[in-house]
């Protein structure tokens, strides 16, 4: 399917092993245990997670705290992606998640073409810290219909945990 000139393929799989110019990758602003998109990234040798894990714990210790929204494009220094776009955007308030998301793939989008990226693998952002997939996909989709121009993004490819979850993102895509 395409969105606003930007085809959109959902499957289920794992981030690690899709090849892209970049993964998107969820983050709350303070430390907490590695969720499994950010771990299954890292063991698979992107090694530029563990150096934005620690800019990230630096902000902390220095009480300027990373905001809901903030986006680093960084090298992954290994895996099946050059770049990283680590969002900070996991929250407990589903609304302040939600808006994060969209500031955040604004951001992706805006500087797109500095960074090289054609192709983005991701998935469903916030989906695994009580987001809905409906939620999820409403944001997406708003965000897609909108996206501004330039950029260089020809093809997002969104990563489900199953079956399931990737028949129910593509029904919801093509409401």
């Amino acid at each position: 399917m395409k969105i606003n000139n930007v085809k959109i393929t959902i499957l289920p799989g794992k981030l690690s092993e899709c090849e892209a110019d970049a993964y998107v990758l969820p983050y709350y602003s303070y430390h907490v245990n590695p969720d499994y998109e950010r771990r299954e990234v890292e063991l698979a040798g992107a090694r530029g997670v563990r150096l934005f894990i620690e800019k990230r714990l630096r902000h902390q210790i220095e009480r300027r705290p990373l905001s809901l929204g903030d986006v680093f494009i960084t090298d992954s220094l290994g895996g099946k992606s050059r770049k990283l776009v680590n969002i900070i955007c996991r929250d407990e308030d589903e609304e302040l998640a939600k808006l994060a998301i969209y500031r955040g793939m604004l951001y992706m989008f805006c500087h797109s073409e500095e960074h090289g990226l054609k192709k983005v693998a991701m998935v469903p952002l916030c989906v695994s810290d009580g987001l809905k997939i409906k939620e999820f996909t409403e944001i997406f989709k708003k965000f897609m219909e909108r996206c501004p121009e330039p950029h260089s993004i020809e093809e997002i490819v969104v990563l489900c945990k199953d079956e399931a979850q990737a028949n129910e993102l593509k029904a919801l895509c093509q409401e």
